[in-house]
């Protein structure tokens, strides 16, 4: 399809995409293809993982990162990716207008992409499956949530003394296009130290690929 032309793809902190071909592509991204010609250097395209990269994973960015993405805007083609839903990212990012201030912006892990303003691609998990599936799989999972919680909660009051699994929400946050599913619940949210102290203890507990691996069968 027409996506980008003979954009060279540059990952920050990431190996380096694709190269792609430009053609065929429809009057209404004239515009867009102008605005990049005008730069120095548009015909390349740097690409920004969002959390732990543009910023702290849930947190806003900075004001000089937001800048200094506007500044390398000037130059190149500017884009994101990352595992958070479109609007987390937005939020993340300076926050109503996101797409105003990229060329590109893959949400979900790309899943959910934009070129510019226009949609690239978009498709509900839940509708994918269809009604009677969907419900079929969050009954599953509260059955392999319910199994674990009690190493759940040892690894929660390991990372976070006093906490209660029994306190906290959101085992399964539905996306646009992908599921998120946290063992300890994913509010109220845990700070940066708190995150980092469970990856560190869940990499030889084996919690979550346990669940996973249950998930996969």
């Amino acid at each position: 399809s027409s996506v980008a032309a003979g954009i060279s793809v540059v990952a920050a902190g990431i190996s380096v995409v694709a190269v792609i071909a430009l053609r065929n592509v429809p009057w209404r991204y004239l515009r867009w293809r102008l605005s990049l010609r005008m730069r120095p250097h548009g015909r390349t395209l740097t690409l920004f993982d969002v959390d732990g990269t543009l910023a702290v994973p849930a947190q806003q960015a900075t004001p000089e990162m937001i800048s200094l993405l506007a500044r390398l805007r000037q130059n190149c083609a500017v884009g994101i990716v990352g595992a958070g839903d479109f609007e987390k990212q937005q939020n993340q990012l300076g926050g109503p207008g996101l797409l105003f201030r990229l060329d590109f912006c893959f949400s979900e892990n790309g899943v959910h992409s934009f070129r510019g303003k226009e949609l690239l691609h978009c498709k509900s998990l839940a509708e994918h499956l269809g009604h009677k599936k969907w419900m079929s799989f969050q009954s599953e999972l509260d059955c392999m949530l319910q199994q674990v919680r009690d190493d759940a909660e040892r690894l929660l009051v390991a990372i976070k003394p006093g906490a209660s699994i029994s306190e906290r929400g959101t085992f399964l946050e539905t996306r646009q296009c992908t599921v998120n599913v946290c063992v300890i619940g994913r509010t109220p949210s845990l700070s940066k130290a708190e995150r980092a102290a469970f990856e560190s203890i869940d990499r030889d507990a084996g919690l979550r690929r346990r669940v996973l691996d249950q998930l996969v069968q």
